[in-house]
C-alpha cells in the first residue's frame, strides 16, 4: 500500500511539474476497501505544489490510475 501511494504521488508530482504554469485538476478512479470502484471529483495541485483532494468520502482507498493527463 505504501509503495502504491508513493507511486501515485510521484506520478501526480511529475504531471504537476510538467504543467506548473497553471493550477491542475486530475480526475481519478479508486477502489474502496469493500471493492467498489469510485470516481473522485478531483484532485488539484496549485503552483506551490500543494495537493488537495476534494469530495473524498470517508474510507480506505487505493488509487488505480490518473485518468486525464493534461499533456497527453
Amino acid at each position: 500500500m505504501k509503495k502504491l501511494k508513493k507511486y501515485f504521488f510521484s506520478k501526480l508530482t511529475k504531471l504537476h511539474k510538467r504543467n506548473s504554469d497553471r493550477p491542475q485538476m486530475y480526475n481519478l478512479k479508486g477502489i474502496t476497501s469493500d471493492g467498489k470502484v469510485v470516481d473522485f471529483p478531483y484532485i488539484s495541485a496549485d503552483k506551490g505544489g500543494v495537493i488537495n483532494i476534494k469530495g473524498l468520502p470517508v474510507g480506505t482507498y487505493k488509487f488505480t490510475e490518473v485518468i486525464n493527463d493534461t499533456q497527453q
